[in-house]
């Protein structure tokens, strides 16, 4: 089943990016380790927050379902 028009992806790289992430979330993103993937709560939303770092930084890749 095709949920692509359910689903938006926001990334956020670069060497500030868990400081900046941080901000918006109480969960403790430094226990989110390279290529693992957690839930996170911003502004009352469950999202999932993957921490690939594909630029070559540091980042994360949140997903909205």
């Amino acid at each position: 089943t095709d949920v692509s028009n359910e689903i938006g992806m926001i990334a956020v790289q670069g060497p500030s990016a868990e400081e900046t992430l941080q901000k918006i979330t109480e969960t403790d993103l430094s226990t989110i380790g390279r290529f693992n993937i957690a839930k996170i709560v911003t502004s009352g939303f469950e999202i999932f927050a993957a921490r690939t770092g594909y630029t070559g930084e540091d980042g994360f890749e949140l997903y909205i379902i």
